[in-house]
């Protein structure tokens, strides 16, 4: 039986509980399998210093990916060794399992700035998007992105509402050992102590 395979990419520095909700609310509301692919290197940015490494970045994606059941974890942005590109994986992942409805997880500011990354017609043409919303000020900029790429690429999307959570990983990081474990599943928080991440 094919599956709906939803490719969920990010630096992933670290995975926290905001990318859960994201996943599951994605994965529950669109009967997604969710493959978790931390990048190498982004392409809009590049990691700051201080970072986990590929390796650890990795170690925790898996732990906070088992939060969501059906959902898996691929190092292959990593093996690549290169800038990501999410227009080469969903190519990679197409190959890979052909008979998969291939989607692609994002929110709600990279799908307002889709149409500008590398290759969006292929990103179009090869997957699906479920746009993850927050709150309300969010639904109305998805909708108007929405109509829009519809409008220019034919785009499938799919809006998904996520239980809000008001932090980030660069905020996670500048303040690790300040109460900000709270945002981080259980397990992440625990190898990010163990391995003296972000210090």
């Amino acid at each position: 039986m094919n599956r709906r395979l939803a490719m969920f990419g990010g630096t992933f520095n670290p995975p926290h509980i905001g990318h859960v909700h994201a996943a599951r609310a994605a994965a529950d509301s669109l009967g997604l399998s969710v493959l978790w692919i931390p990048d190498n290197i982004p392409p809009h940015k590049e990691l700051p210093a201080g970072s986990a490494s590929p390796a650890e970045r990795l170690e925790m994606t898996r732990l906070a990916a088992e939060e969501v059941p059906g959902s898996f974890v691929s190092d292959m942005e990593l093996r690549r060794g290169e800038r990501s590109y999410t227009a080469d994986t969903l190519e990679e992942l197409h190959v890979q399992y052909p008979e998969d409805e291939l989607w692609l997880i994002v929110g709600t500011d990279m799908l307002c700035t889709l149409h500008r990354w590398y290759c969006p017609e292929k990103i179009f043409r090869l997957a699906r998007i479920a746009a993850i919303a927050r709150d309300e000020g969010d639904l109305v900029r998805i909708r108007e992105s929405a109509e829009m790429l519809r409008e220019q690429y034919q785009a499938e999307i799919a809006v998904v509402e996520a239980e809000p959570v008001p932090i980030s990983s660069s905020e996670i990081r500048a303040g690790l050992y300040h109460g900000t474990e709270k945002w981080l599943p259980e397990r992440v928080f625990a190898y990010i102590r163990e391995r003296g991440l972000y210090l």
